[in-house]
């Protein structure tokens, strides 16, 4: 029995009565005379026991804080269920991993990791957060989790569509497997919870965090620390790495960057520049190392392919026939809803239908759908298109519908159908939307 066990039973012997022995009321002592009322003996053990219990409760949370052990609470919560067939999906099977890599928080206390996670929608999301007993998650500080200071697990399938108060790069990023990148998060909370914006929070609980997949090709990183810069080798294989520092640049609190890159096969592979805290990323190529310091690559000194690589093989040619319906509204056309039946499936994230609406004198506006869930060969579809125009375009419109698929960093475009339509006498699109100022 540990000494939680036997204080608590010394707490509930002391508030046991002790008989049916009653109070006598006793008179009120008089001005001048020192009254001898003395507190019954159990309260007298009970405020002993009260007064020890928490000596020992806080003397037991700054052991625990010293060892580096820490509470848990209940695990992220999300907002909606995942679904395998939408969004970021859900993880497959096994397809959930905590990296090896771990930063030091600039305060100390848990260190920072980096779990990736394979979905059902073809994306490789990358989650960061506080590490703590083999989890990945957030701390109850900040405001986070009403300031409880427990640990918080992040489910593998919290992912951004689904989670609560979600903000950019605040936890997570998915791209396309073969996608690399080099990812920035200016002012994410020591909680791990949040990127909120400026004015919100205390500086010194901000951190700045540079992480990144960079691909099988690269070898080591350089970026900037305080003053100094320092170079380290990254994970081989995912080409991760994972950079905490405190917030000291300046620079606007709540904002998130991203360099793009592709890992190709060689020797058509697209390496990504540095960003945030990198100021070199070091790649190897048919056994050569070039140096991208963001001023541009050696790509010749390392033999990679000026040209693009060559483009997959193409969806056979189809016409869809298109059902187009103009929405007007006094007299002001707002949108265009374009109706077809889908020639091919989408069975990933990285496949979409688009639709745009042009006409002579000038381009206007189009709408997108299905990157967003999976769909079966001929399910029928929608797509509303907003319309805007500065008054100086043709009265004829042309409508064409694509689709899109995304691989290796580029674009598959194959038309599957057009239309042309005119607008009725009298009626024009809506102007332009206003820019902020």
């Amino acid at each position: 029995m540990d000494a939680m066990d036997r204080f608590g039973e010394a707490l509930v012997r002391a508030g046991q009565p002790r008989g049916r022995r009653r109070w006598p009321l006793r008179a009120i002592p008089s001005a001048g005379r020192r009254s001898t009322l003395r507190p019954p003996s159990s309260l007298v053990r009970l405020r002993v026991v009260l007064v020890a219990l928490a000596l020992l409760l806080a003397t037991t949370a700054i052991a625990l804080a010293a060892t580096g052990v820490i509470l848990t609470g209940s695990p992220v919560r999300t907002i909606s269920q995942p679904i395998a067939t939408a969004g970021e999906g859900i993880p497959v099977e096994g397809g959930s991993r905590l990296l090896p890599l771990r930063a030091a928080d600039p305060a100390g206390g848990l260190p920072w990791g980096m779990r990736v996670v394979h979905t059902t929608r073809g994306l490789l999301c990358v989650q960061v957060g506080r590490v703590y007993d083999g989890q990945l998650g957030q701390l109850g500080i900040d405001g986070a989790f009403g300031d409880d200071g427990r640990f918080h697990a992040l489910p593998p399938d919290a992912l951004p569509d689904v989670v609560r108060g979600f903000e950019g790069f605040s936890f997570e990023h998915c791209a396309a497997p073969e996608d690399t990148y080099a990812g920035d998060i200016v002012g994410l909370l020591a909680s791990a919870a949040s990127n909120p914006r400026a004015g919100v929070g205390v500086a010194a609980d901000r951190r700045e965090i540079s992480f990144g997949l960079l691909g099988q090709h690269a070898v080591s990183i350089t970026y900037r620390s305080g003053s100094e810069t320092r170079t380290r080798p990254i994970l081989p294989g995912l080409g991760a790495y994972l950079i905490v520092q405190r917030y000291t640049s300046g620079r606007q609190l709540g904002s998130v960057s991203e360099t793009d890159g592709s890992d190709q096969p060689y020797p058509y592979s697209g390496p990504t520049s540095p960003n945030g805290a990198l100021t070199a990323i070091t790649y190897r190529y048919a056994g050569k190392l070039c140096t991208d310091t963001g001023k541009g690559l050696a790509r010749r000194s390392c033999g990679l392919a000026e040209s693009p690589p060559p483009s997959p093989a193409t969806p056979p040619v189809v016409h869809e026939p298109l059902r187009v319906h103009l929405q007007i509204h006094g007299r002001v056309i707002s949108a265009v809803e374009i109706a077809f039946h889908a020639p091919y499936p989408i069975t990933n994230a990285s496949q979409r239908y688009d639709a745009s609406v042009s006409a002579r004198g000038c381009h206007q506006i189009g709408g997108r759908l299905g990157a967003d869930r999976n769909l079966t060969r001929g399910t029928a579809l929608s797509i509303s298109a907003p319309i805007y125009s500065s008054g100086s375009c043709s009265a004829v419109l042309t409508i064409e519908v694509s689709y899109d698929s995304f691989l290796d960093n580029n674009i598959q475009h194959t038309t599957i159908g057009t239309a042309t339509i005119r607008e009725p006498p009298g009626i024009h699109p809506a102007p332009p939307p206003r820019r902020p100022r």
